[in-house]
């Protein structure tokens, strides 16, 4: 499968537009303009223009010819051109600024499964709607124009009309014959629980494994099917790491025995799949990408049924590197936030400096002797400071200036319940109150941290709270604040996006 951004008529409608917009004779006199009749217009970085992307698919045959150079693994991509599985279908797959490859699902019986935006949908801008499309024979696909404009027929069975918010992460059973996926129920609100549903392609019943909400505090961003389709591995926000979990892929959550796992919570894991041919353990070994604050991503391979002997390093990129390297101690710090309960956030030590001396109770009173303070508020505002090795706001290099380092993960961060993510909206100045209950809290339980040298800073909605912190920290608290692409108020941001939704919930 390959991705091309595109007219989405042909990709003869697209190389004729494409030359005639290049303008060689001065035509148009230099004309670059659009004319938008609807929202949205912008996302993210980029102006819409009527380019839209289309995944396409090449048929493939098994050949003997050891010869053919045109041949990988004994397979060979026919001589047809590829076909757009979206030809004449107005709408984007990978689908919104943060899609990939997860937003389709091709069976081994020639089914296809898209996440997608209603094409052309009037209130697109206002909701965050995205339906799963069930095409039942991609084979019958051909590049031959398509004319009309009964846009959802095109793109297949809708089997998700009935839900207004998100429905994404197809993927088929690895017989064909059922459809998983995850959902939100709200039409607005992008940070939803999320629920796990799955499609039986032969009766055409959905039923329902995690119900959003009620089974489970928290909300699975994944989905791999189990080799022997028995169940359902996913990964999930836990109190600020991605855990690596399973679900009986018919049972659910609701099964009398507990019905979701945590195989793996004390680091952030990225699960890539079954280890085939894995003798004594063959169905029970896991591929995945593991990380957090003291170690950069490397591959391990995990024991399903949660067998520690099971647990291997297998690439070791990093391994020298980081004992070459002198690397701040990591601790959870937990403090009573603006509404009374608890608060969980990372403290990173200064890189070398021991536990010993951060818990000496003869502790220096010799100010060029304590070590400053950054505290590292995160963006979203639902999101995390997370055990992961974060490839821009990496705590560590903080540390490694001899910062010691707080990231709260206040009221409205993801992986400590619904409720704890919903206490934000409507209410952004809880972020910075939590921020200054936590500044308070570590500079009076360490004191080899120097009250006098306490910075803040945070990007998106970290910004906002660089801008309130600014404006409402008790005076002195901060030396200085960085907002990295922040917003200062909600109305003026109203007009700064087309994602209505968010600001029209928040």
């Amino acid at each position: 499968h390959i991705n091309e951004n595109l007219y989405y008529d042909t990709m003869e409608t697209t190389a004729a537009r494409d030359k005639v917009l290049e303008d060689p004779e001065g035509k148009l006199g230099g004309l670059n303009a659009v004319l938008f009749k609807r929202l949205p217009m912008r996302e993210w970085d980029r102006w819409i223009d009527a380019k839209m992307v289309h995944p396409f698919f090449v048929p493939v045959t098994s050949t003997v010819n050891n010869s053919d150079l045109n041949a990988v693994a004994g397979y060979r991509a026919d001589d047809t051109r590829p076909v757009d599985l979206l030809q004449g279908v107005p709408t984007a797959v990978p689908c919104g600024a943060f899609g990939g490859s997860e937003d389709w699902s091709v069976s081994k019986n020639g089914a296809i499964a898209i996440s997608a935006r209603p094409p052309l949908a009037p209130d697109e801008a206002w909701t965050t709607n995205r339906h799963i499309y069930l095409m039942k024979n991609i084979s019958s696909k051909t590049s031959e124009e398509v004319t009309g404009e009964n846009f959802e027929e095109l793109l297949g069975e809708c089997i998700t009309k009935g839900n207004p918010g998100y429905d994404t992460n197809p993927v088929f059973s690895p017989d064909g014959k059922r459809l998983a996926w995850l959902t939100m129920k709200s039409p607005t609100y992008e940070s939803d629980a999320v629920g796990i549903l799955v499609y039986d392609l032969e009766t055409q019943v959905t039923s329902t494994l995690l119900e959003a909400e009620t089974d489970w505090d928290y909300s699975p961003n994944s989905l791999t099917w189990s080799e022997d389709g028995k169940t359902l591995f996913f990964t999930a926000d836990v109190r600020s790491r991605q855990a690596l979990c399973s679900i009986d892929s018919t049972l659910g959550a609701k099964q009398p025995n507990g019905g979701i796992r945590i195989l793996k919570g004390d680091q952030s894991t990225f699960l890539h799949g079954e280890v085939a041919n894995s003798g004594s353990r063959a169905g029970h070994l896991l591929l995945a990408s593991v990380q957090s604050l003291t170690m950069p991503t490397e591959l391990f391979v995990i024991d399903s049924r949660g067998d520690e002997t099971g647990l291997r390093q297998v690439t070791h990129f990093n391994t020298q590197r980081v004992a070459d390297t002198k690397l701040g101690q990591v601790k959870e710090f937990t403090y009573r936030g603006e509404k009374g309960d608890d608060v969980q956030s990372w403290l990173i030590y200064p890189a070398g400096f021991t536990q010993t001396e951060g818990l000496s109770e003869s502790t220096p009173t010799d100010p060029l002797q304590k070590h400053p303070l950054v505290v590292i508020y995160h963006g979203g505002p639902q999101g995390s400071s997370a055990d992961d090795w974060h490839y821009r706001w990496n705590l560590q290099y903080f540390a490694s200036m001899g910062f010691a380092v707080l990231a709260p993960n206040f009221h409205g961060s993801t992986g400590f319940g619904h409720e704890f993510c919903r206490d934000i909206t409507g209410n952004w100045e809880i972020g910075g109150r939590d921020t200054i209950h936590g500044v308070r809290a570590v500079l009076t339980e360490h004191s080899w941290i120097d009250p006098r040298r306490v910075v803040g800073l945070g990007g998106s909605y970290g910004g906002y709270t660089s801008n309130w912190l600014n404006g409402n920290a008790p005076e002195g608290m901060f030396q200085a604040l960085v907002c990295h692409c922040g917003t200062f108020g909600m109305r003026s941001s109203y007009y700064a996006t087309d994602e209505l939704f968010f600001k029209e919930t928040e």
